[in-house]
């Protein structure tokens, strides 16, 4: 899912003209904030069938400033119904909740009317089955919400350090 977001491309041109020397240590922070946030995230993850949890990793953003944490994907994105061509990341039914609706397909009615029959098309008529819905956990967004304070401080604390290496390193030479 790509995005334009505004200005975008000056913070990219800013970044690059971080030093080398300041450079390093923060991205080192800024990876090992996403491996924290990304191992928290595991640890409140539903566990089921476990490909939630699994499908929880980092990858690194367009700049080397820049890592981001994901969940879902491959492991996690299944058909809607058997036989169907049809897919659904079921992460995304877990993180935000699932909204009542009619249900379709083979699920729609109960298996014992039979709908080849005229009498058991006039039985199904307003029997329609319900799908109650479902609450989202907020097992991701929630965890970013309670950590993000932690790691804005860690990587505030990262850049200060470098900083003030940098300039001991200056004064040095």
């Amino acid at each position: 899912m790509a995005r334009n977001l505004e200005g975008l491309e000056r913070l990219k041109r800013r970044i690059a003209r971080i030093p080398e020397n300041i450079r390093a240590p923060v991205q080192a922070a800024v990876q090992a904030n996403a491996e924290m946030l990304a191992a928290e995230i595991r640890k409140v993850a539903p566990e089921d069938s476990g490909k939630l949890r699994q499908s929880v990793r980092t990858k690194q953003g367009d700049t080397d400033l820049v890592t981001l944490v994901l969940a879902g994907g491959e492991l996690t994105t299944v058909p809607i119904r058997e036989g169907s061509d049809i897919t659904w990341d079921y992460a995304l039914g877990v993180e935000f909740g699932v909204e009542r609706h009619t249900q379709q397909g083979m699920f729609a009615l109960d298996p014992s009317i039979n709908l080849k029959t005229r009498a058991g098309r006039r039985a199904a008529k307003g029997k329609q089955k319900f799908h109650p819905g479902t609450k989202g956990t907020r097992f991701f967004y929630g965890t970013w919400q309670v950590e993000k304070r932690r790691l804005k401080a860690r990587l505030r604390a990262a850049m200060k350090r470098s900083v003030a290496r940098s300039i001991q390193l200056d004064r040095a030479a």
